[in-house]
């Protein structure tokens, strides 16, 4: 009697070296669990399908018998034509796939004989079964090929559930929000009461709001904050600081408006003589301001640190010019002078104000891997110009403002995003589960976001883990002016797709 058994190689190996010195008059045959085991696997060249089809990396999960690609093919990718490559011993004597057919029995291919057959993989889980040698020792995979049903680099947009600011007034007239230390903080005014709200975490459902006093009349919309000081201009232009919200102090600076923060120094512009002046507060060094300088009305200014400078360096788009009127450039401070760094030709296309101006990576995935590649990018969105008009077009830069150009449409505003200029813009990221969505924000109707639990991102081994939580950095967009200049009492969220998928590790 010869009986056989599926043992792990090394086991097998030891434990046949006993059965030949046996004097059993039974015959033991083992068979290793690596004559069934699926090495490699990959698909066969077809640019019709996709460019570099054959460079998209499978994973083999060898105790769940699953083949699949962590890293989804694109949008639309067609696969109910693919040729598979795979690799399983030599010894094999049988090699079969089996796939699904909508209304029909299954289809069988015997891989060992017709490997250039195209298998159907959009119909559900492909079935792939490896037998032994002797043919008594077999193992069936499952595998899938897995396409985004979602464009997973658009940027969708959510509005909040009551989709109002947090603020403790009715009729808010002016609001501005800013992170200072570990926590957001909106301040709004009806124009004689002042409402704080702050809280640790943006997406979360309520803010902790309360009124409070402040004394002197304030330019809610010039609220700036540093690492550890507040800023803002009182109604008639006097610069005031503070180290909480309710202890400010004159610092006896009489400014137009403030530009924004640079290491521990808040910049600003001021007029003497009847000439325009950058400041700096608590330094007290002014610049001339260049005839073309943005005095008022640009967006905020960036900071970023380059491998080849000595000092960290700003950004900033936009805004009004001492002539009124507005600019296309990009200028950029390293803590000594500003600089005019856009490329003329390569400016933003209108003159524009008050807008939003985010750091946010974004992905590209490059046909000769397939695997996403993450590359810092600024979007610049809202604002409005010389007439009065409210830009809807999502501006994008990759080399920090030297050169703008329209975003895809995939980073388009949503129709039922309300147009606005002046509105508090910062990105926040959030820890994801995969038992819950991104916060407590509700989804729109026209761009929905999709399930939050795919499997995403490119692996490096054969066998992959599920991460149980991941970072989810999203662009928050909180208040703003419509184009009579009437709040806009809402707050919303924006978040790159690819962000939302559950990673493999």
């Amino acid at each position: 009697m010869i009986k056989k058994l599926i043992l792990p190689s090394t086991l097998a190996a030891l434990i046949g070296v006993t059965a030949c010195n046996s004097d059993s008059p039974e015959e033991f045959v083992y068979e290793s669990s690596s004559s069934v085991q699926v090495t490699a696997f990959s698909l066969k060249a077809d640019s019709k399908v996709l460019d570099s089809l054959e460079n998209v990396f499978f994973s083999i999960d060898l105790v769940k018998g699953e083949i699949f690609n962590a890293d989804s093919l694109p949008f639309g990718t067609k696969i109910n034509k693919l040729i598979p490559d795979i690799t399983t011993p030599s010894t094999a004597s049988a090699v079969t796939l089996e796939y699904p057919r909508e209304g029909k029995t299954d289809s069988i291919v015997d891989y060992l004989t017709n490997s250039t057959d195209s298998i159907d993989f959009s119909q559900g889980p492909v079935s792939l079964t490896v037998k032994s040698e002797s043919g008594t020792v077999s193992r069936t995979y499952k595998i899938k090929v897995n396409v985004h049903t979602v464009k997973p680099d658009t940027l969708m947009w959510n509005s909040i559930d009551m989709a109002e600011l947090p603020t403790a007034l009715s009729a808010p007239t002016a609001q501005r929000t800013v992170k200072f230390g570990d926590r957001y903080y909106c301040l709004t005014t009806d124009g004689s009461a002042y409402s704080l709200a702050s809280t640790s975490d943006p997406s979360a459902p309520t803010w902790d709001v309360k009124t409070i006093t402040l004394p002197f009349v304030a330019d809610v919309n010039s609220l700036t904050a540093s690492a550890d000081k507040l800023y803002m201009l009182s109604a008639d232009g006097v610069l005031f600081e503070g180290t909480d919200f309710a202890s400010w102090v004159s610092t006896r600076q009489i400014w137009k408006a403030i530009t924004g923060i640079y290491e521990d120094q808040v910049i600003g512009t001021l007029q003497s003589g009847g000439a325009w002046k950058i400041a700096s507060y608590p330094g007290l060094k002014t610049w001339d301001a260049p005839s073309d300088f943005p005095v008022t009305g640009a967006s905020q200014m960036l900071s970023y640190d380059m491998p080849i400078a000595e000092s960290p360096q700003t950004v900033l788009v936009g805004g009004r010019t001492p002539a009124g009127s507005l600019s296309k450039a990009t200028w950029s401070f390293d803590g000594n002078s500003w600089a005019k760094v856009s490329r003329s030709n390569h400016e933003l296309p209108v003159g524009l104000e008050n807008m939003c101006l985010v750091a946010y990576d974004l992905f590209k995935v490059p046909s000769s891997t397939w695997s996403p590649v993450q590359y810092p990018a600024l979007l610049l969105f809202g604002g409005r110009n010389i007439e009065g008009a409210i830009n809807r077009t999502v501006y994008l830069s990759t080399d920090w403002g030297l050169t703008w150009r329209q975003a895809p449409e995939l980073l388009a505003l949503p129709k039922d995003l309300p147009t606005n200029y002046g509105a508090s813009a910062f990105v926040h990221t959030t820890t994801l589960y995969p038992t819950r969505s991104a916060g407590m924000w509700k989804s729109l109707q026209l761009r929905s976001l999709p399930p939050q639990c795919v499997v995403e991102l490119p692996v490096s081994s054969r066998v992959s883990t599920l991460v149980d939580q991941w970072a989810c950095p999203a662009i928050y967009m909180i208040g703003g002016y419509d184009y009579f200049g009437k709040p806009i009492n809402q707050m919303w969220r924006g978040v790159i797709l690819r962000y939302t998928f559950r990673p493999i590790c």
